[in-house]
């Protein structure tokens, strides 16, 4: 799946055991964005556990785990999302989403590393775009993305918050 060399470990699919360990780092990711923009991610957590457990069961999880094995960051990949559907922007297209990582175990540059693992799997799909969305208040998050190249493609409203949220695309090429 993934190249390893003794400070990288692999980035490997999330197992349904996983569940509370994710559960854990979304947690903790949502608290993060609220210290970070004064907004939290997921407003919903009913939700945002309910697709957590249901992106792990369809094998779409992925995680980068320490030598101890206790997960450090993490990615979901799928298809495609309603978001996209919703804002009326279609393609072929890979969609990463809970993209997380605890600051205390993650070795630098995780988050980069599971970025440049969604744009391989985007081209090893035969898929032409790498796509994401965030909520529109959330400016760190916001000037992040931006600063690696996604572009905004429109709006949508969060179905399950009301919340307004950009679209991003980036071309799945080796800019990380």
């Amino acid at each position: 799946m993934s190249g390893t060399s003794p400070h990288q470990p692999a980035i490997r699919p999330a197992h349904s055991k996983d569940f509370d360990e994710l559960q854990n780092l979304l947690n903790m990711a949502n608290d993060y964005a609220l210290t970070q923009s004064g907004v939290r991610m997921w407003a919903n957590m009913g939700h945002a556990y309910s697709t957590l457990r249901a992106q792990i069961e369809a094998g779409e999880f992925f995680v980068v785990r320490d030598p101890r094995g206790a997960i450090t960051s993490a990615i979901a990949l799928a298809d495609n999302n309603e978001c996209w559907e919703q804002a009326g922007i279609g393609g072929s297209a890979l969609y990463f989403m809970k993209l997380m990582k605890d600051p205390a175990k993650a070795l630098p540059g995780e988050g980069l590393r599971l970025l440049g693992f969604a744009a391989a799997e985007t081209l090893r799909q035969g898929k032409t775009l790498l796509r994401c969305d965030t909520l529109i208040e959330s400016g760190a998050l916001v000037d992040y993305y931006r600063r690696l190249g996604f572009q905004s493609k429109g709006t949508f409203m969060y179905e399950s918050t009301g919340r307004p949220a950009y679209c991003w695309k980036s071309c799945p090429g080796p800019c990380w």
